[in-house]
């Protein structure tokens, strides 16, 4: 992660951009909870819209990830978790509720997808953000 996830103001694009403090396309809130799994909403500060995916029937092939002003806490595919890696940082894997991960392309540059970091061979490093959402 060099990046920050970033939404389009012009279309439903989202990507990887540089980071800049005052960018609030690259401001995320969560919104709504969802179950036990902690599962909500996350919902961009300049467009509103939510972060979506949708789960292939290969693990082993991307995802697109999108946003989409139809926010809803009972698509699967707007639904996400934060999961705070174990070293000590703010760092961690942007999680969907069908366990895949949110990541950047090692061969896309800003390009984001969303699949099993498990199963992918791509370095951690791609799937890895930072937690500085805020509620």
């Amino acid at each position: 992660m060099s990046g920050c996830l970033t939404a389009s103001t012009s279309s439903n694009a989202v990507f990887e951009g540089p980071c800049r403090s005052t960018d609030s396309a690259q401001q995320w809130r969560w919104a709504y909870a969802n179950g036990e799994y902690r599962l909500k909403l996350l919902v961009n500060r300049a467009t509103s819209n939510c972060l979506a995916t949708y789960a292939k029937p290969d693990p082993y092939k991307a995802n697109a990830v999108w946003q989409t002003s139809c926010c809803a806490i009972y698509n699967e595919g707007q639904l996400w978790r934060f999961d705070y890696r174990t070293d000590g940082t703010n760092n961690g894997y942007l999680e969907s509720s069908w366990y895949t991960q949110a990541r950047t392309s090692p061969g896309n540059p800003g390009a984001v997808y969303n699949d099993d970091k498990t199963r992918t061979g791509i370095s951690n490093w791609y799937y890895t953000w930072s937690a500085s959402t805020s509620s």
